[in-house]
């Protein structure tokens, strides 16, 4: 057996052990506290995976998108009402769900812990062939980073009923076909992610950048954009599939709500508002938010100090990755979106799988992820 196929075995079978060791967790956060999060049922252990926003996938899942006729119905606050709606979600891992709830007569529970147990190894595996084909790194290099990136910090959200684990997958197929010059599957790719999160058309951009500079560089593309040479740029239709995506979408909004923008309406339900990124920060005096802000401080720190090792295409995918969300005017998420940011996950880790700390780094941030998924238990994450 090569390398390469011993290395994804080990992957799918960690990605299997680690969600052994989220429910070991679990039981033991039990024994010690009193309580009963874990049944003796195996629904119960599934269950575990199940939190606050996967309310809102498993919602879509069995009932679709509803019409929406008052416009508050999208997303309100005031006169001392609250009110949500699913369209603040996309659809896209939604749709998936209930694919297999229908296939196997599943209940959403059950069919998202399938999809779980399918998308993690492919995450961890892409990630692998990212450091691989991306960064050059040796196989050896690129395991030892992959398991670095399986046990940071808030990356269990790889294994919960959330977006992260199928978005990364879609992210990742779209770098990797580019750089191995399978452009068809590029354009399904992002066709995916434009109706998988808000910022999916936004990631379109960083991996047409990328397609960019593998195929001769942005000189060479101004000196061909001079001389109108058609042929070379009928590769680019490959990338309208982004805008095609989110042009259907919106009809479809258009049609159920009369919005084309229904999800910029809807998180008007979760107190969100357009502002200047960096005064989303420190807004609140609650200890998730500022534990977030200065997470997300941290992230910033590293982007930038990462600037010149990164090609353009990489540093634009970090800094829409960070702003966009910031620019809604909360850091509620942005842990579970910094965990996303693999190029910084990979640069970090280029220089700790050659030292003699490297075991001892494993152990400190499989401890400390472990500290990140304790409130995910009790439904009061630190990153939403």
């Amino acid at each position: 057996m090569s390398i390469t196929k011993k290395h994804i075995l080990w992957l799918i079978i960690i990605s299997v052990l680690i969600k052994v060791v989220y429910v070991l967790f679990t039981f033991s956060i039990d024994a010690f506290n009193h309580t009963e999060m874990i049944g003796n049922s195996f629904e119960s252990y599934t269950n575990l995976f199940q939190r606050n926003d996967s309310y809102w996938y498993k919602n879509i899942a069995e009932n679709g998108y509803p019409r929406i006729k008052d416009p508050k119905e999208l997303g309100y606050v005031g006169e001392g009402k609250i009110i949500q709606s699913v369209w603040a979600m996309f659809p896209l891992y939604p749709m998936v769900v209930k694919a297999v709830m229908s296939i196997g007569s599943l209940s959403f529970v059950q069919s998202a812990f399938i999809i779980s147990i399918l998308l993690s190894p492919a995450v961890f595996i892409l990630y692998y062939l990212i450091g691989i084909h991306l960064f050059n790194f040796e196989k050896s290099k690129a395991f030892k980073s992959t398991l670095i990136f399986i046990c940071f910090p808030f990356h269990f959200y790889y294994s919960m009923y959330y977006t992260e684990a199928l978005f990364f997958t879609l992210l990742s197929i779209g770098f990797l076909s580019v750089h191995l010059k399978k452009y068809w599957i590029t354009c399904i790719s992002l066709f995916l992610l434009t109706i998988m999160r808000p910022n999916g058309i936004v990631t379109a951009f960083p991996i047409f950048l990328y397609y960019l500079e593998k195929e001769g560089g942005y000189l060479f593309w101004w000196n061909q954009l001079k001389m109108l040479n058609v042929k070379k740029f009928s590769k680019w239709l490959w990338f309208l599939s982004a805008p095609i995506a989110l042009f259907i979408y919106c009809l479809y909004q258009k049609e159920m709500t009369n919005f084309y923008f229904a999800y910029v309406k809807a998180q008007e339900g979760w107190f969100k508002e357009f502002m200047f990124p960096l005064k989303a920060m420190f807004r609140d005096a609650v200890f998730w938010s500022q534990f977030n802000s200065f997470y997300t401080v941290f992230a910033f720190i590293v982007s930038i100090l990462l600037l010149k090792k990164l090609p353009l295409s990489l540093n634009l995918l970090i800094w829409l990755s960070l702003l966009l969300p910031l620019s809604s005017g909360s850091v509620v998420s942005m842990p579970r979106f910094i965990s996303l940011l693999f190029p910084i996950t990979i640069l970090l880790s280029q220089r700790i799988t050659e030292t003699r700390f490297y075991p001892f780094v494993i152990v400190i941030l499989i401890a400390l992820q472990l500290w990140s998924f304790y409130p995910w238990i009790y439904s009061e994450p630190l990153s939403y």
